[in-house]
């Protein structure tokens, strides 16, 4: 597999979930950074970069989406913050399954962090084990310079001490309380819709996606294995009503169609408000999204 992480994806999905603008996700504070790396990979294809203070990335649209990984959390992004925090605790149980579906129901390739799945909370710190007592002072000084453009004065835990990564190993025993077993049902049930829809690099390789935003919602139309799928993400934390679903632009001659609901966050089998979207819709009509809920619709031609 060659591949490489699409951080661009995470920085400006992370910014739209939690809000963060310290360090390097300054450069990411413009809402239309998500839109812009489900449609061409990376936000910054040789533009000025704030917080580099110089222009940085190259225009990667003409390469194929499987040469892509995308994800709301690796080792990186979680192990480099000062504690450690995991998404978890940083936005609500929909947020949750909202990073769940813009990740696994993308056109790129998903990789999931341990314990994601089942909404880990426990944290995932920097540690090392190195035998040089010299290389170990080193990376605690490096730790703490690091992070003085994120968080100001403060020093992370120490990563040579073996209490740092005792406080990082998962808690298995969460899969046994309700709401940790509806997410991870929950990343089984996207999981199986982008295996049965073929969501993903290979269908998306010669048709690419229609993406766009309307209200604070991100609307997607991509193909799959037998039809076109439509996905509406809100990432807003109040409920937005569409006057028209899909606006433009939109393939056209899709408003003919009639769209089969797939999912349905809201769905109180999801731990959701229960205030659930209509099972069938046309994209000329309207519709009201609860606070970070998505939907997903298959055309019915």
């Amino acid at each position: 597999l060659d591949a490489q992480w699409c951080d661009d994806f995470h920085h400006a999905l992370h910014v739209r979930l939690t809000g963060e603008q310290q360090g390097y996700y300054q450069d990411f504070e413009d809402r239309r950074c998500l839109i812009t790396a489900y449609r061409q990979r990376f936000v910054y294809d040789w533009k000025y970069s704030p917080f580099r203070q110089r222009h940085h990335g190259s225009n990667a649209q003409d390469c194929p989406a499987q040469q892509f990984v995308v994800f709301s959390q690796n080792h990186d992004q979680v192990g480099n913050r000062l504690l450690g925090d995991r998404l978890s605790q940083l936005v609500s149980f929909e947020g949750l399954k909202l990073a769940a579906s813009a990740v696994l129901l993308s056109p790129y390739i998903p990789l999931l962090f341990m314990g994601e799945e089942y909404g880990e909370i426990q944290a995932f710190l920097y540690f090392v084990s190195h035998g040089d007592p010299q290389l170990n002072e080193a990376v605690r000084q490096g730790r703490k310079a690091e992070f003085a453009d994120f968080y100001g004065p403060g020093s992370p835990p120490d990563p040579v001490s073996e209490q740092t990564f005792e406080q990082s190993k998962l808690n298995w025993a969460l899969l046994n309380t309700n709401s940790h077993q509806v997410l991870f049902r929950y990343y089984q049930r996207l999981i199986q819709i982008r295996k049965q829809l073929a969501i993903g690099p290979a269908s998306c390789q010669d048709s690419p996606l229609s993406c766009h935003e309307s209200q604070g919602i991100i609307q997607i139309i991509g193909p799959g294995k037998q039809s076109l799928w439509l996905l509406l993400l809100n990432f807003e934390p109040s409920s937005i009503s569409l006057p028209s679903v899909a606006l433009e632009p939109t393939p056209s001659g899709l408003t003919q169609y009639a769209w089969q609901k797939q999912l349905d966050s809201a769905s109180l089998e999801w731990g959701g408000s229960g205030r659930e979207a209509p099972s069938t819709i046309r994209l000329n009509a309207s519709m009201t999204l609860a606070p970070f809920h998505t939907l997903l619709y298959q055309a019915i031609p």
